[in-house]
């Protein structure tokens, strides 16, 4: 396990007769994010470079969160839905962000889609109560939809066409934000770094002597189930499931992860581990392979030959394994 703290190690400091380059050094923090905690591990040749960077890296983090959350009620996201309809001139974040979902909207047939935000909220006080509500999901379901949200690139504004619209970037912002964070990394001139947010991570260059990190992928929380060990560099990769957030009513077991088409909860379990360029791009396409299953998740992924998935299946008390085609060839090129 890696440690859940600041490692500041000092430097040996005995004289030598010529000068060398500080050997690098492995730095570590863990601090609260989004709702979990997110580990930073840098490799600095110095304690104050990497709290320096790693200090950076939190506070574009959190700064983007101020953006993107709609946990939020003053991030830009909430006002955007609070103006809907309308046409709202948005900020370089929330625009990566809506574009790209989009992308992944059209390339799923909608089983991704940000707009699904009433749902979202309605299924938090349904869990919480543990009662399902169907009038009101019957409600929602008309105020959801990727195609009420329009984009347009020469004015850099988003339009949501209906009232009572709101958007949930849950299924994409945490990967963005940590991509932010291990950018931010770089820039302080730290490339072999890596930050880890619940699971979700943003991979630099591989650590000194290291072919990659090396990184253990849970393909289930059933007791039993095997880990994937794979050792990575320069990329992202997300997990998403409903091994922890999930509900059982009348004896039927519904997923946090909302199918934006039926307006329902996941019922089959699953968890599906995406590895993508970036944590963003793997954050998206998990959430949108758990709506779609392995069969239809994988033909769309196919499109993306940069992008590689596994997706265990609880089937009948079984663990059932599936791999797109490419990903052993895949994680063999990371």
């Amino acid at each position: 396990m890696l440690r859940a703290v600041l490692i500041l190690v000092p430097l040996l400091c005995a004289p030598l007769p010529i000068a060398h380059a500080a050997p690098l050094q492995r730095f570590e923090s863990v601090r609260p994010l989004m709702g979990t905690v997110a580990k930073v591990i840098v490799y600095a040749d110095t304690p104050t470079a990497a709290k320096q960077a790693i200090d950076a890296a939190f506070v574009e983090m959190n700064r983007q969160i101020a953006i993107l959350s709609d946990y939020e009620s003053t991030s830009e996201v909430s006002r955007l839905g609070q103006a809907s309809p309308g046409t709202t001139p948005i900020g370089p974040e929330l625009w990566d962000v809506l574009s790209y979902s989009e992308k992944i909207s059209h390339a799923t047939d909608g089983a991704f889609d940000v707009t699904v935000g009433p749902l979202t909220k309605a299924w938090r006080r349904m869990r919480r109560r543990r009662q399902i509500d169907r009038q009101a999901i019957a409600d929602l379901l008309p105020t959801v939809g990727y195609a009420k949200l329009k984009l347009d690139p020469a004015s850099h504004t988003a339009e949501l066409t209906i009232p009572h619209m709101r958007l949930d970037l849950g299924g994409v912002a945490k990967g963005y934000i940590i991509d932010a964070g291990l950018q931010t990394l770089r820039n302080h001139g730290l490339k072999q770094a890596l930050v880890d947010a619940g699971g979700d991570m943003a991979i630099g260059a591989a650590p000194p002597q290291s072919a990659g990190w090396k990184i253990s992928v849970a393909q289930s929380k059933k007791p039993g189930a095997e880990a994937m060990i794979v050792e990575l560099a320069n990329c992202g990769v997300a997990t998403s499931g409903d091994a922890y957030q999930f509900v059982e009513i009348n004896g039927a077991r519904y997923s946090h992860i909302l199918d934006p088409r039926t307006g329902y909860g996941v019922t089959t379990s699953r968890t599906v581990t995406v590895f993508a360029p970036t944590a963003m791009q793997a954050d998206a396409w998990a959430s949108a392979i758990s709506v779609l299953g392995p069969k239809q998740g994988f033909a769309a992924l196919a499109k993306h030959p940069d992008h590689a998935a596994a997706v265990t299946t609880l089937e009948q008390d079984k663990l059932v394994v599936e791999k797109s085609a490419n990903l052993d060839a895949w994680l063999a090129a990371h």
